[in-house]
């Protein structure tokens, strides 16, 4: 079997050499396995006892992402963190290999005493609209067992995913991804069809369990496949040398490492925030809402803004030096041409989310879920959650800019700004607790929005000599000339001038009840909608086409 005229066994086990391509390879198949979850969760959505989703889907998934949070933010990343000096001497050269193999179990035993002290934690505290239901506390028990059995599992592919990372088997990774992803949404929904009895709260660790087991299964494949017979595989811990002075990890890994598991603890306390509050705070009934709301908004942000997010990880390390040296105004906007390229991409995302989503939001929600989700309260949720989308589009590019380029000290300085944000998120939740959900989601968009002004300041401080703070107009015209594609203002227009057409038809479709019954109907909003949106979409394909062509001539002077 060919692909593009290769074999496809050349294709899966060659060896990938551009960064950019790589990150884009692997992003692929993150997004399919993602996409496929994202339609699983629709067809439980659909199956699944109202309450008891939420105590599967919220609860119980937030062990896994409690107990495999160091792996790829911590021991991962310092496992694949470059030597310090050239290592060319073949014995240093598998040292720092097996050093990061030790990491790698490192990972590992984290995992399993994480979901060992988070099991006990769930077991010892049910939710409280099934305590009284000893079948339902049964069942709960065994989906957090499962649960923290499938962290494990899953963390025991980490040394050999860190062989296929070195040997840069990109494609092949993508291939596990949508492998695991895919498995676990056929095999649990044949499980789903053909149950016999109630086990509406283990439908999540069951498909935690199949993709743990068809991860690392085919993990292991793929390292056999790739490394063969060879020596060249390190995969058990062992000790660096075998003098009395021996250890488990070179310096430089230790050192890494004590920066990066604080680093990860509170980014994780940032992101799981407001599981835990929703967890704490609300009923089993609202961890649903904001379990299958949340889920349906985020799709974008997990299947767009992250991987572009990814990509411009890649993308901005061109411009890492180059603006360190020369800060003047005119080299500066030079130098931020993939900034503006990749928020020109995001923020087109965010803009038509925002003109189209909030007035079909209703239309989506019961085409997708069903009539038993469209409730008043959770429209009003999933609008305000699309019009957060804006933000979103801003705040990921502009953040893994000023990640890549700050100097440590402004990242220091960064980590406390958000911890300041995080205790003033809690608090406002706190407080407006009786707003539920949608507290939740206002205070998440104002923290965004003050971290954007922060990325904006970051930028704002490159400019020199710096601009004066007495002349706003100038700053504005800065940042317009800095992070805004020209042409692009042309484009956002035609959305704009679209999304009010679509609002104003949509409410006269709703007033007048002459129309048939078809546009009347959630899918012919839905499909008059798309229209508008097409028609805005190529009456924009010029403008499209100008920056995509002036961001092909950049690359190339």
């Amino acid at each position: 079997m060919k692909l593009g005229g290769i074999p496809l066994k050349e294709v899966l086990f060659q060896r990938c050499d551009s960064a950019l391509l790589g990150a884009f390879l692997f992003v692929v198949g993150s997004v399919v396995s993602k996409l496929s979850s994202f339609v699983l969760n629709i067809y439980l959505a659909k199956k699944v006892n109202h309450e008891l989703f939420g105590i599967g889907f919220v609860s119980i998934a937030l062990i896994t992402n409690l107990s495999q949070f160091l792996n790829k933010k911590c021991f991962r990343r310092v496992a694949l963190s470059e030597p310090i000096g050239s290592v060319t001497e073949e014995s240093l050269r598998r040292a720092n290999i097996q050093s990061s193999i030790n990491i790698c179990w490192l990972s590992i035993v984290s995992t399993c005493f994480l979901s060992l002290i988070l099991s006990i934690i769930w077991i010892a505290n049910p939710p409280s609209s099934i305590i009284l239901d000893h079948k339902l506390v049964r069942q709960f028990n065994i989906s957090v067992i499962l649960a923290g059995f499938s962290s494990i599992v899953e963390s025991i592919s980490e040394p050999l995913i860190f062989n296929l990372i070195r040997k840069e088997q990109v494609f092949l990774r993508s291939v596990i991804e949508i492998l695991s992803g895919t498995s676990k949404s056929i095999l649990l929904m044949f499980v789903v069809m053909f149950k016999s009895s109630n086990i509406d709260i283990l439908y999540y660790s069951i498909g935690q369990l199949i993709h743990s087991l068809v991860f690392l299964s085919s993990t292991l494949i793929a390292c056999f496949k790739t490394f063969g017979q060879t020596k060249e595989i390190i995969f058990l811990p062992k000790l660096l040398g075998s003098s009395s002075k021996s250890q488990f990890f070179l310096e430089n890994h230790k050192n890494i490492l004590k920066q990066q598991i604080l680093v990860s603890i509170q980014s994780t306390v940032l992101q799981e925030t407001d599981k835990i509050l929703v967890l704490h705070l609300f009923s089993a009934k609202e961890w649903s809402d904001y379990g299958v709301i949340s889920n349906l908004a985020n799709i974008v942000t997990r299947v767009l803004f992250a991987p572009i997010e990814e990509i411009s990880a890649e993308r901005f390390k061109e411009v890492k030096l180059d603006t360190n040296h020369n800060k003047s105004l005119s080299r500066l906007q030079a130098n931020l041409a993939p900034l503006r390229e990749l928020l020109f991409f995001s923020t087109s995302i965010g803009f038509i989310a925002i003109c189209f989503g909030p007035p079909i939001s209703k239309s989506l929600v019961s085409i997708l879920f069903g009539p038993k989700w469209a409730k008043p309260e959770n429209i009003q949720l999933f609008s305000a959650n699309i019009y957060t989308l804006g933000i979103l589009s801003i705040h990921g590019i502009l953040e893994t800019f000023m990640l890549s380029l700050g100097a440590n000290h402004q990242i220091s300085a960064y980590r406390r700004f958000s911890i300041v944000m995080y205790c003033m998120h809690v608090t406002f939740v706190l407080i407006f607790r009786s707003g539920g959900c949608m507290a939740l989601l206002i205070s998440n968009g104002l923290v965004m929005l003050l971290q954007v002004f922060y990325y904006l300041s970051f930028i704002f401080g490159q400019i020199s000599p710096p601009i004066p703070i007495q002349e706003p107009r100038k700053i504005f015209h800065s940042f317009l000339n800095l992070l805004v594609e020209k042409g692009s203002r042309r484009i956002y227009f035609t959305f704009l001038f679209g999304g009010l057409i679509q609002r104003c038809l949509i409410h006269q479709i709703r007033a007048n009840p002459e129309p048939k019954k078809l546009i009347q109907s959630d899918l012919g909003e839905l499909l008059l909608s798309s229209l508008i949106l097409l028609c805005s979409l190529i009456i924009s394909i010029p403008s499209i086409f100008q920056i995509l062509k002036k961001s092909r001539t950049n690359k190339h002077k």
